[in-house]
């Protein structure tokens, strides 16, 4: 397995088909449906934020990638309730359909965990929607636990 650093906004466009769809069907009335060029503007102006980074896994040197994740670097400041702290925001991960399970995802997300350390980060934390249960299944298989929970009501 290959995963490489990437800043080609048409390669996470492409690979982020999968959870936008996700999104959109889990959630209609928040997600707009997946648009190629929409995407790919979004993913230029993501490009350019120096906290953000975004990583792709292929089988090997000479395959396509099939999944990306991307992480944003956050320095949390300290105040008079918390110590501050480095953390890294994992935003969206994606592998495509036929690649699913098998180790595409974990991949990316130990390569996360070792860039996030490298860094000087704590930890590493995401967020997924409650009707996601295959997301949910995978981060509790690879080890993340939940440590907030946010509810809303509504209107």
């Amino acid at each position: 397995m290959r995963i490489w650093q990437t800043i080609d906004a048409a390669l996470i466009a492409r690979l982020n088909k999968a959870v936008q769809q996700v999104h959109a069907d889990l959630y209609p009335e928040l997600f707009k449906p997946y648009s190629f060029a929409d995407m790919q503007a979004a993913f230029e102006e993501y490009l350019r934020d120096e906290s953000s980074f975004f990583f792709v896994v292929a089988k090997d040197e000479t395959s396509r990638p099939v999944g990306y994740v991307w992480v944003q670097l956050r320095s949390v400041a300290p105040n008079v309730f918390r110590r501050g702290y480095k953390t890294a925001h994992a935003h969206q991960l994606s592998v495509v359909e036929p690649e699913h399970r098998r180790g595409f995802g974990s991949a990316l997300m130990e390569y996360v965990t070792t860039f996030a350390s490298e860094t000087g980060c704590v930890q590493v934390e995401l967020d997924y929607w409650v009707e996601n249960t295959p997301a949910a299944a995978f981060y509790e298989r690879i080890g993340y636990k939940p440590k907030r929970i946010i509810v809303q009501k509504p209107l």
